[in-house]
């Protein structure tokens, strides 16, 4: 449910009953470990956006490029964040504990994407990266938060900076 505060009161403006989360549920965040197909629960700010599709949205929204990872070697010093192909500090690869996200390669998903700052900063090691909202895929996540696409086309007009957007998860 996506609710904002209207006065004193607390409205709810969309819900959706096919949300999804990490394939083997939810877990507390403190011992939360990567490649755990787990979602963290917790109330996280979201501060940015990002997709392959062009959209309309009021947070800061990066459209990805061939060149856009999400960092998710936890020896990199960009652990948890974006980065391109220039100058990485990461393995270009996906698979492994080394591996990071090459966004492109996740159209449905990552069409739209909100993130999620799940242990951004600063970024533990090994305690997971590239925490998400983003579009349902074909099943449950690998430990974020999906929701149906006209859902997320909703949330991504919907959605404020100036009001201190947060998710609570569990």
């Amino acid at each position: 449910m996506a609710w904002e505060l209207e006065g004193a009161t607390w409205q709810v403006k969309f819900s959706t009953g096919s949300g999804r989360i990490g394939s083997r549920g939810l877990v507390d965040p403190g011992t939360r470990r990567q490649g755990t197909y787990t979602t963290p629960r917790g109330t996280y700010s979201i501060t940015e956006g990002f997709g392959l599709q062009a959209t309309e949205t009021r947070i800061p929204y990066h459209r990805v490029t061939a060149k856009d990872w999400w960092v998710g070697d936890p020896d990199s010093t960009s652990y948890n964040s974006m980065r391109t192909e220039e100058g990485a500090d990461f393995p270009l690869v996906e698979k492994g504990d080394h591996g990071s996200e090459h966004l492109v390669n996740y159209p449905t998903q990552y069409a739209e994407a909100l993130v999620i700052n799940f242990n951004r900063w600063p970024a533990v090691p090994w305690r997971g990266s590239g925490i998400f909202l983003h579009v349902n895929g074909a099943g449950a996540t690998a430990g974020c938060v999906s929701v149906p696409r006209p859902v997320m086309d909703q949330i991504m007009h919907w959605i404020d900076p100036s009001k201190n957007p947060k998710i609570a998860i569990g």
